[in-house]
């Protein structure tokens, strides 16, 4: 009843929508449960201080294991200056889709932080929020004016279920991937304790599908390319590198697949701290129909 009635009240605000989730009580906190990328469901507390989401460094690095996360969803590395006045430089990676009750925002920012650190749900989520608030009597968190779209609401076991549609805007240094990168941002990259030791990550991840020759197509030439090269410590790959180990059997594919890579952009290898030259071998699929 009393469920019924804040939402009720809710709705009086002009044309606004709202949405209420039950929180968990955990520790004397209230944590809410947060889908990722329609995979794996984690309990966020809830922080509007944090400018992002925030992942600790040991979950995101089960994200990463189990392919909830993909490297070409890492965005860049960016300092942070924390409460005490320190700075910590973390990186920063996309959130494919991220759902909160029937609310799901994509695309959202997300940032890495210590393994001891908390999951939050931060700015990057509660911003696109008209207002928010936590109903500690009921243990909800109970969002209102939750931008919908026509043919998205629905009616179930007469409760309002709001369906939302959101496209996060990502704020980002590197959003015009074709700058090539300074060496400032690879000094950055490398001395971040997750990327001390690390392969190679992109940040302009080429799609096959934007390669296939036209010829190609029409002719239903398909096949897969497995391409080696080298990327220097600029990020860049090496263009005299840059070969076929094992061919499509069309040469149009597989002068595609040399394009592709040549044009794609990585933070380089670090080791121990340092950006370092690196090999890579990299398997690319033209094919008209899903394998």
């Amino acid at each position: 009843m009393h469920r019924a009635i804040i939402i009720a009240a809710l709705f009086l605000c002009g044309k606004s929508q709202a949405e209420s989730v039950p929180l968990i009580l955990e520790k004397g906190t209230y944590l809410v449960p947060v889908i990722i990328n329609e995979k794996i469901s984690l309990n966020f507390l809830v922080d509007s201080g944090a400018s992002d989401v925030v992942i600790p460094a040991d979950v995101f690095s089960t994200l990463i294991r189990t392919g909830t996360i993909l490297k070409s969803d890492f965005v860049d590395v960016q300092a942070y200056q924390l409460a005490d006045g320190t700075e910590r430089t973390t990186k920063r990676f996309r959130i494919r889709s991220l759902r909160v009750g029937d609310i799901e925002l994509r695309d959202v920012i997300a940032s890495v932080s210590p393994p001891e650190g908390n999951l939050l749900l931060g700015q990057s989520f509660l911003s696109h929020m008209k207002t928010w608030a936590i109903d500690n009597e009921h243990r909800l968190l109970v969002f209102n004016e939750v931008t919908t779209y026509p043919g998205e609401q629905s009616v179930e076991n007469g409760a309002y279920r709001a369906r939302s549609k959101f496209r996060a805007t990502p704020s980002s240094s590197l959003m015009d991937a074709d700058v090539a990168l300074t060496a400032g941002e690879i000094r950055k990259h490398c001395a971040t304790d997750e990327f001390r030791d690390s392969g190679p990550w992109p940040y302009k991840k080429e799609e096959a599908a934007d390669y296939y020759p036209d010829k190609s197509r029409r002719a239903e030439e398909e096949g897969q390319v497995i391409v080696n090269y080298t990327i220097a410590k600029d990020g860049r790959p090496v263009t005299s590198s840059i070969h076929v180990s094992t061919s499509s059997g069309f040469i149009s594919l597989d002068e595609a697949a040399v394009r592709m890579v040549a044009e794609e952009k990585f933070f380089p290898a670090c080791r121990a701290g340092k950006p370092t030259t690196s090999d890579s071998t990299q398997p690319i699929a033209f094919y008209l129909h899903k394998k």
